[in-house]
């Protein structure tokens, strides 16, 4: 590519637009500039962020716009990643700068130059050359650790980088935290921290210390997935039943789908870990040529099954006599108590009773609950919101109403039924455990949460 005159770019942009397209490289910057690069570009009349994918001597169009600026004094793109992203938009059907997107930090979304020098690619002594596939099974999740730092030291020796996803934010730091207690103090340091909470500038000088080299292990949520790691080895997937690997919103993907597009690309192993896998990954395992780790847990608590059909429940109390017993029992031994519903909310239902009418999402028709504390309507799935109606949108008539409990209306309840007990609620929007509540009632984050780590 040195000796080609590089006067045309093929261009991709984050729309729903097939391409590339051509555009002219002025001559002054024909020689810095190279696929994987960042430019600004006039598309549609405006100016916006584009993706160099090709290059070439001379277009098939007489007229071509100009690139009026390069945007990254090198790549942020390389080859495999290129590839990983054009994969990527053919399976899920988004366009190859939409999939592009999707791997950056939002500040390389924006029209921002960077510096970023590049990393000289290490030597690998893996041994093997082809993807391999592990599940991990702990039933009891108090094995799995042992068997996970001894693949992370395996990879470290054998100079592989590593990328170690979690379902939920909170338990990213619960990793880190787990993994500084075990590694050395150098490779302390060649940890990286993926977390999209984090501000816009946080995060891209994560981004940059993966792009140059200086951190060799990754650990955060879905996004870590893309992570630039220039000599990947070894892909870990924590809890990896989670729903919370599913991106719901545009472009949607699934984890366990991309991991395995880079694991081929990269030639690494992907280890699965679960205390009870996900039908996908059950599938996957029945296949000889993957590996099956089980750990068993022999001792389990005890668990009482309550059968409400003989325990009538009190008024509009949801609270069964043996659970209520059982809750005032811990309360008074001094024991917390964790109360798990998957349904974030106080209300996850808004129906009209005279029309049968349901307050639906816009975008995706799934019913919207309520939240009493912003008093609002939001989407679970792509979390649009809006203000509650006061007339059935239907029949115009006053017969709306508000049904179904989630983690809101428990812990409301709980509040009544215990007065001066401390209660607090726990999502995955929720950064720290309440320490100090005698009773929290969560969602699925709660349990991931207090399970945490060894």
């Amino acid at each position: 590519m040195s000796s080609l005159k590089k006067s045309v770019a093929q261009v991709v942009v984050g729309l729903p637009v097939e391409g590339p397209f051509d555009y002219r490289v002025p001559e002054e910057w024909q020689d810095r500039i190279s696929v994987g690069q960042r430019v600004r570009v006039s598309f549609l009349n405006r100016s916006m962020v584009g993706f160099v994918v090709g290059l070439l001597a001379k277009s098939s169009f007489p007229q071509l716009k100009p690139i009026l600026q390069i945007l990254d004094s090198s790549p942020v793109l390389d080859g495999k990643a290129l590839d990983l992203a054009q994969q990527f938009s053919q399976h899920y059907g988004c366009s190859w700068g939409e999939a592009m997107e999707v791997a950056l930090p939002s500040v390389l979304r924006q029209k921002k130059l960077i510096e970023i020098s590049m990393a000289a690619k290490k030597t690998s002594m893996s041994s093997g050359s082809q993807s391999r596939i592990t599940l991990c099974h702990d039933e009891g999740r108090s094995q799995r650790w042992v068997f996970l730092l001894e693949k992370i030291q395996a990879a470290w020796e054998r100079g592989e980088d590593m990328i170690f996803l979690v379902p939920e934010k909170i338990l990213i730091h619960q990793a880190v935290k787990f993994l500084n207690q075990h590694l050395s103090a150098s490779q302390k340091r060649e940890i990286a921290i993926f977390d999209k909470d984090a501000g816009p500038r946080e995060e891209l000088e994560e981004w940059i210390k993966v792009k140059e080299g200086k951190a060799r292990l990754v650990v955060g949520t879905r996004s870590a997935l893309f992570a630039p790691l220039a000599n990947l080895g070894l892909i870990i997937i924590y809890d990896e039943e989670n729903s919370a690997y599913k991106q719901e919103q545009s472009p949607a993907y699934h984890v366990h789908e991309v991991a395995q597009m880079r694991s081929k690309l990269d030639q690494v192993e992907i280890i699965f870990v679960s205390s009870a896998p996900s039908a996908e990954v059950w599938s996957e395992v029945k296949d000889p040529s993957k590996q099956y780790v089980h750990f068993s847990e022999k001792k389990w608590a005890p668990i009482q099954f309550i059968d409400l059909s003989y325990h009538k429940l009190q008024g509009r109390s949801f609270l069964s006599f043996p659970l209520q017993n059982a809750i005032q029992q811990a309360l008074t031994t001094h024991q917390k108590v964790v109360l798990f519903l998957n349904r974030k909310g106080f209300h996850t239902l808004i129906r009209c009773n005279q029309c049968e009418y349901v307050l639906k999402c816009s975008n995706c028709e799934t019913n919207l609950s309520y939240f009493y504390d912003k008093k609002i309507a939001i989407c679970p799935l792509c979390h649009h919101s809006q203000n509650p109606p006061k007339l059935c949108p239907g029949c115009h008539g006053n017969y709306l109403r508000y049904l179904g409990s989630g983690i809101e209306k428990i812990e409301s309840e709980m509040a009544r039924v215990f007065p001066g007990v401390k209660v607090a609620k726990f999502d995955r929007d929720t950064k720290h455990i309440p320490a100090q509540a005698d009773i929290i009632v969560g969602t699925q984050a709660v349990l991931k949460a207090l399970d945490g780590f060894p």
